[in-house]
């Protein structure tokens, strides 16, 4: 079945997914129907990066930014027995896929894949 937006973050029928961040669910809010998270730049994992921009007159520049790595967790709610495609997407686009089935009903998907829209092989790791 399709997501439906109540304290968890998403869940179907079937599965559920979370956010974590030093491999602890972040805290979510519900607020007009919909569900947020707030990303925390004190984590143990959050570093510095440098990051080059460029500003509305072209002109390069370089910022230092607190970026904190996160991983979205799918799980089966029960099996079925039936396998299908858990699918994450970031910023409206394909992230990554992987199947959960019997086999594999947890998947860990890194929150910044290394090749955005690369969706592996077939099964999850857990």
């Amino acid at each position: 079945g399709g997501p439906a937006h109540t304290q968890k973050m998403l869940v179907g029928d079937r599965w559920e997914a979370h956010v974590l961040v030093d491999g602890v669910k972040v805290e979510e809010h519900v607020q007009s129907g919909q569900t947020y998270i707030e990303s925390a730049f004190n984590a143990a994992s959050t570093k510095e990066v440098v990051v080059r921009e460029a500003d509305p007159w072209g002109d390069v520049y370089d910022q230092m930014k607190p970026f904190t790595p996160f991983t979205v967790r799918v799980a089966q709610l029960y099996d079925d027995g039936q396998p299908y495609w858990a699918c994450v997407y970031m910023d409206g686009s394909l992230a990554q896929r992987k199947v959960l089935d019997s086999r594999t009903p947890v998947v860990i998907y890194p929150g910044f894949a290394e090749r955005m829209g690369y969706t592996g092989g077939g099964r999850g790791v857990n």
